[in-house]
């Protein structure tokens, strides 16, 4: 997070004040040489102070070598020139060269920053002027109502004329008005992922430079005490003694200890999502145009989601096929995806959020059973000074690059038909709901329906070329990867199988609204695969059902109240393997007890 990146960025600012000051030591040590003891007295101190609150067995190398410097009397003249020559020139050109580096990356970050700052204040606004428009509107509306009924004040024609142009214009400025507040909520949405972006790059680029400024420190110290230990015999002695340190030097140690002493923890993205004047029921507003306003709004969300959802298929594909061809694209090509395909994965929770949102709101307008998904436990709604609606999605942790990535989500080699044994959460009854539109959750059967497509041996070789690749990934022109560019880059199976895909989603988006619209959902991608139990298992033991439980994915049990199960095999995380009736299934262990 931004905390974290400050807190390194203090630190590596510190690393190169130490190397600053270890460089003005070292060429004072050089050039102090005629007048030894006074000099050596007084760096000692010095380098002693400099390393005193560093971390790390490279640090505490120098720190005894401050020590040392106590000890050094005679020295040679030529140990002036090789300490000049070997150390501190080295070092000054790391301080140089790392300095550039370290304000370009800074510069990246607070650049990002800016734009993130800019582009939230520009929400606001527009989301002051959308709700002052809207209220504006009703006023209006209602002023028109009344005319249209003769009520109150009876108008004259020319006065309903002008009443009725001020109706449309209202109508047109609550329009535009709710346009660009959306339109800077998602430009603000995709700032934030690009500042957080940077802060990632940056804090990796600057765990390298630290990388390297330990490591040129430690290869400095070994050539300090070589030229220590041939310069006279005096430095013998004291050489003696800094091999203790300079042996025990461990870069990656010292790397670890320090992520240790200065992380600050996970991060957690936190997105704001667009709080429309018609979601929130306590607004003042007229029943039906709060319906229709909630009705397009449902509409636009869903036109993102399928055009974002497309998108993710064409990048979901170009990374599986990076995954099975190495070769294919360097590193940076493969880290592009990755975080390409990370970013969409945001916004589609980000949209998916919002619309889930309005979908609430159109239940409690209509009194209907508030629906249900995924992502609703992680948005957090409040109110501002001004009491609009503020609505923060605090995106879980499946949601992270680490375990969202192609890498971390292998394709499962089991059959198509054979349950996948996975976590998904606490034992407690709440898995996956069936009717989620979330993709993360509605993507059965894809991933093993692309491995076959890939491991054909009937399946032609990829023949793109990494410039292919680059063109794509760093494709600007549209919010989403075009699946015509990824033709170019898979094979003909993951092309027909990438549009049927896109097909299978439309058509299941088209009937969300349908009452009989039932979803099969599998988790499938975020969980390690568990092996299920065979069939000739031994029963550990009995249980009963103590509450009705209907199945919510396809690996899991249906139970009812004085059921009896035969238990398998206890998970640690609450849900249970057990056989009722012939099927093998599991359950949450909440909800039984054991008799036997």
């Amino acid at each position: 997070g931004h905390n974290g990146f400050d807190e390194l960025r203090r630190y590596i600012k510190g690393g190169g004040e130490f190397c600053k000051e270890l460089a003005v030591i070292l060429q004072e040590r050089s050039e102090l040489e005629s007048a030894y003891a006074k000099g050596l007295h007084k760096l000692a101190g010095k380098l002693i102070k400099a390393s005193r609150d560093s971390l790390g067995s490279v640090h505490q190398a120098w720190q005894v070598v401050g020590q040392e410097l106590d000890n050094e009397a005679d020295v040679h003249r030529v140990l002036s020139a090789s300490l000049a020559e070997e150390v501190t020139r080295p070092l000054r050109q790391l301080l140089d060269t790392q300095h550039k580096v370290r304000k370009g990356v800074e510069g990246m970050v607070d650049k990002t920053t800016r734009n993130v700052h800019e582009w939230r204040t520009a929400e606001v606004k527009a989301k002051k002027q959308s709700h002052v428009a809207n209220r504006e509107n009703e006023k209006i509306q209602d002023m028109a109502l009344e005319a249209r009924l003769g009520r109150g004040k009876t108008l004259s024609e020319k006065e309903a004329l002008k009443l009725e142009k001020q109706r449309r214009k209202a109508e047109e400025l609550v329009q535009r008005s709710e346009v660009e507040y959306y339109t800077c909520s998602l430009r603000s949405e995709r700032a934030r992922l690009e500042w957080e972006s940077a802060i990632y790059k940056g804090t990796t680029c600057f765990q390298t430079l630290e990388e390297e400024r330990l490591a040129a420190l430690k290869q400095l110290v070994v050539k300090y005490h070589y030229n220590i230990k041939v310069a006279a015999p005096k430095m013998a002695e004291s050489g003696s003694r800094l091999e203790e340190p300079v042996s025990k030097c461990d870069v990656e140690k010292d790397v670890a200890t320090i992520i240790n002493a200065k992380g600050t923890g996970e991060n957690i993205p936190h997105q704001l999502l667009p709080d429309f004047y018609a979601e929130d029921i306590n607004n003042i507003m007229n029943r039906d145009r709060r319906r229709e306003s909630l009705d397009k709004l449902n509409k636009m969300f869903r036109g993102d989601i399928d055009r974002e959802r497309r998108g993710k298929q064409g990048v979901e594909n170009l990374a599986k096929a990076l995954q099975e061809t190495p070769n294919f694209g360097g590193e940076d090509s493969q880290q592009d995806v990755s975080d390409k395909l990370q970013h969409m994965r945001a916004m589609l929770a980000y949209l998916e959020s919002s619309r889930h949102k309005v979908q609430l709101s159109f239940a409690e307008l209509e009194h209907r059973q508030r629906p249900t998904h995924p992502m609703e436990r992680y948005i957090h709604t409040s109110r501002d000074k001004q009491g609009m609606m503020v609505s923060i999605l605090k995106v879980p942790a499946w949601l992270t690059p680490d375990s969202a990535s192609p890498d971390q989500s292998p394709v499962s080699d089991s059959p198509a038909d054979s349950p996948d044994w996975r976590d998904r959460g606490i034992g407690d009854g709440n898995s996956v709901p069936p009717d989620s539109d979330f993709d993360e959750f509605s993507s059965q059967g894809s991933d093993r329906d692309y491995q076959a497509a890939v491991t054909s041996d009937n399946a032609p070789s990829t023949t793109a070329t990494a410039t292919d690749l680059n063109n794509i990934v760093n494709h600007q022109t549209n919010d989403y990867v075009n699946t015509d560019d990824i033709n170019q880059l898979t094979t003909t199976s993951i092309t027909n199988h990438a549009t049927s895909n896109n097909t299978n989603v439309a058509a299941a988006t088209d009937g969300e609204h349908s009452d009989s619209h039932q979803n099969h959902i599998t988790a499938i991608g975020y969980y390690d695969a568990q092996s299920p139990p065979s069939e000739d298992t031994v029963a550990m033991g009995r249980c009963k059902a103590l509450y009705d439980y209907d199945a919510n994915m396809y690996d899991e049990l249906t139970i009812r109240t004085g059921d009896i199960i035969q238990l398998h095999t206890k998970q640690p995380d609450g849900w249970w393997v057990g056989e009722l009736d012939g099927q093998v299934g599991i359950f949450p262990a909440t909800y039984v007890e054991e008799i036997d």
